[in-house]
């Protein structure tokens, strides 16, 4: 049996985005399903803490 990851344990919660590497953008785009613009309007509104810009996105994602 796999054991289901609720919303406040996402894998990306207790990192940060290191907004000056092309890589991790978009694995976070990836992880997180959103475009470019919204992470980058997540960042802008909230900085590059994991569990704010997952719930910056889970709240303003189109």
């Amino acid at each position: 049996m796999s054991a289901k990851k609720s919303k406040s344990a996402h894998s990306l919660d207790s990192l940060t985005l290191n907004i000056h590497n092309k890589s991790d953008f978009r694995h976070w785009c990836k992880e997180l399903g959103c475009s470019d613009k919204e992470l980058s309007a997540a960042i802008r509104s909230v900085g590059s803490g994991g569990s704010a810009i997952r719930e910056f996105i889970e709240t303003h994602h189109k």
